[in-house]
């Protein structure tokens, strides 16, 4: 006997059809969520990774510079240890921000260069790409050698870097009593990515060779 398809057998076809037109675009949202999660999460490791080394990179500038007043007979916490500059009384101070990074400069006096920011960090980092003019100081930039500086003259990047110095402190039986010849260091490094990321190192720096 010859099959007839009544209109209401069509009609089921249909939402057939169409149930599993949407599970398949349910499908391939899915896969392409998880690959536009993957991408994100490669992009933001990768950043992470470096950031953590710019910020690790400013805590040993900052030791060398102490151990090379060391070796110049100079106050642990001159700016510059350079022989050119031996009597100078320039020092690091609490409270306030810094920018430190090597200096290639074959004509250099001292191959890390240290600047003071006049403009200070803004408190909500997500301020730091609202005015990006006024925070340039501290934006990092990259050269044809592939290192970060804040040259402004050279390619620009996202990352955005300083150290900030406390006194460094303790707290005994309920009072805090500050170390003298210390600092309580934090190199922070700031950057974009879709949305505001940052990370840090704190350390102490002590005068070592006065203990």
């Amino acid at each position: 006997m010859k099959k007839i398809y009544t209109h209401k057998n069509s009609w089921f076809s249909i939402i057939e059809v169409m149930i599993g037109i949407f599970v398949f675009s349910l499908g391939l949202t899915s896969i392409f969520m998880m690959m536009s999660w993957s991408v994100n999460m490669s992009s933001y490791s990768r950043n992470l990774i470096i950031a953590s080394q710019l910020a690790s990179e400013q805590v040993e500038l900052f030791k060398n510079i102490r151990d090379s007043n060391y070796n110049v007979w100079k106050s642990w916490d001159i700016l510059d240890p350079s022989w050119v500059y031996a009597a100078s009384t320039v020092k690091f101070e609490s409270w306030k921000y810094y920018t430190l990074e090597n200096n290639y400069n074959p004509d250099a006096r001292f191959p890390i260069y240290v600047a003071q920011l006049l403009q200070l960090p803004p408190e909500d980092q997500d301020e730091i790409f609202d005015d990006i003019a006024s925070h340039s100081a501290y934006r990092l930039y990259l050269s044809d050698e592939w290192r970060y500086t804040h040259d402004s003259s050279w390619q620009e990047t996202n990352f955005f870097r300083y150290v900030y110095l406390e006194p460094a402190s303790y707290f005994e039986n309920g009072n805090e009593v500050v170390v003298d010849d210390a600092f309580k260091l934090t190199s922070k490094v700031i950057w974009a990515d879709k949305w505001i990321h940052s990370t840090s190192v704190d350390t102490v720096i002590t005068d070592w060779k006065r203990y």
